[in-house]
């Protein structure tokens, strides 16, 4: 209610297409949301001004995820950890505010792809599920439109010029990391003060931008070249000398040299990665620094390759080795090691948010709308998943959805988005219809009881033939 201001009907209107976001069967366009609740044949323009009147308040829609995120892990009595990242949206239309040719990352290395499409900035909080190295789930708690400026012509005056190199490093992915690094420290303060916080980042992000910004009892972990040039801190010297005070000591070799080093030991840690507990082989050399991060201390930590096998009867091969710089060098490398591993689960956030929930199927061109339309969606699917480990939290079992009758031993390591999205909509469904399909599952679900039809199925089953 807070996120629209109070008003009753901008909030139900908000949580209807929501809602529909979640158990729609077809594209997430904003005519398919207001088709699957049943008002395709009402006046649409209310639904449309929301967002392109930006009736809504996007940052305050994840409060309540971030509060509830926040107090599972203070329960825990460990520190909040996080994951920052930004992605790419795909998009057709040339006149779609925000749309771009960008790098497509999931592109070969040995070719530069170039993707048309819109840039969204998010910042998710890693649920644990229990203390220690366990599984945890990303739930986003930010998403921000980062569009880049157009660049002015050649023969444009020096002042739209001079404004455009202003804009575009306002622009700059750093620069929203700090802004969202910030905002998400001044709100888990409010929640739970003096509480630390661990946020683990990608490689792009590890720059001076963000190292000489992190806010006070904030942790930052990002990855490092190989051959980055780092130096030991420097010597206090008795003798007072005129000038500022040095800044860094001797050079130290680079962290591939380190790697290689057989004076510095492997250290095994263990850590929560690909669906069980893994040992990892590192090494963590330390206090450093670095000049992106001007007097700062850091830690560095070399992961060993890790092995593996495309199959049981392929050849053994080997990951990169993972070179990792924490900004606080007292963290305990358990801690700090499965803060990174989770960071995979942000880009499980985006594939998620894609394929199921359809961010990115609005076909709107306005600031205000392809801003607002990409934040409902994913607001909704931090809502399912903080309701669906809420309820796993309270004792429910780990597999909510039951097991199909010709593949009855099959277990699910845990509740998938996609499991709870087909469990709600069996749920809803199953109530109109007056059925809990009790032909298709071992076990009929105990919560569902017959009511009334009700006329909300008929169009989410004719949009769902479309």
């Amino acid at each position: 209610m807070p996120a629209f201001g109070g008003a009753q009907d901008l909030w139900e209107r908000g949580g209807r297409l929501a809602l529909s976001a979640v158990v729609g069967l077809g594209r997430r366009t904003v005519t398919g949301l207001m088709t699957t609740c049943g008002h395709h044949q009402r006046d649409w323009s209310a639904d449309y001004r929301l967002f392109e009147r930006t009736r809504f308040d996007g940052s305050k829609l994840f409060d309540p995820v971030l509060k509830a995120s926040v107090q599972r892990c203070v329960d825990l009595d460990q520190p909040v950890v996080a994951a920052i990242d930004d992605t790419l949206v795909r998009k057709r239309g040339r006149k779609v505010h925000g749309a771009a040719w960008r790098r497509d990352p999931q592109g070969p290395k040995f070719q530069v792809n170039l993707a048309w499409s819109q840039r969204f900035f998010q910042a998710s909080v890693l649920w644990p599920e229990a203390a220690g190295p366990s599984r945890a789930r990303a739930i986003p708690v930010d998403l921000r439109h980062c569009p880049t400026p157009v660049k002015p012509s050649k023969n444009a005056e020096a002042l739209k010029h001079e404004q455009y190199q202003i804009e575009r490093k306002k622009c700059a992915l750093p620069q929203r990391a700090v802004e969202a690094l910030g905002e998400l420290r001044s709100k888990v303060d409010l929640i739970a003060p003096d509480r630390r916080m661990v946020v683990s980042v990608d490689g792009g992000y590890t720059n001076r931008t963000l190292l000489s910004n992190i806010p006070p009892n904030t942790t930052v972990i990002g990855r490092v070249r190989k051959d980055a040039k780092l130096f030991a801190p420097p010597v206090e010297s008795v003798v007072r000398r005129r000038g500022r005070p040095r800044l860094f000591g001797v050079t130290l070799p680079t962290p591939e040299d380190l790697r290689k080093d057989p004076d510095i030991v492997w250290t095994s840690v263990q850590a929560f990665a690909a669906g069980r507990l893994h040992d990892f082989q590192v090494k963590v050399v330390g206090p450093v620094r670095w000049t992106p991060a001007g007097g700062r201390n850091l830690s560095l930590v070399i992961i060993r390759p890790l092995a593996y096998r495309l199959s049981a009867s392929s050849h053994v091969n080997y990951r990169e080795p993972a070179y990792l710089l924490c900004s606080d060098p007292t963290l305990d490398i358990q801690t700090l090691l499965q803060a990174y591993v989770w960071r995979w689960e942000i880009e499980q956030n985006f594939r998620d948010q894609k394929t199921l929930l359809g961010v990115g199927h609005a076909q709107v061109r306005t600031p205000a709308s392809t801003a607002n339309v990409p934040t409902l969606l994913v607001a909704a699917y931090a809502s399912l998943q903080t309701a669906l480990e809420q309820t796993l939290a309270q004792g429910a079992p780990n597999n909510l959805s039951h097991q199909t009758k010709w593949n009855p031993h099959k277990t699910e390591q845990r509740v998938s988005i996609r499991q709870a999205q087909t469990l709600m909509r069996k749920e809803l469904w199953a109530a109109a219809i007056q059925t809990n399909y009790p032909g298709f599952s071992r076990k009929a679900h105990p919560d569902t009881k017959p009511l009334l039809f009700s006329d909300s199925l008929a169009p989410a089953v004719l949009f769902a033939s479309q």
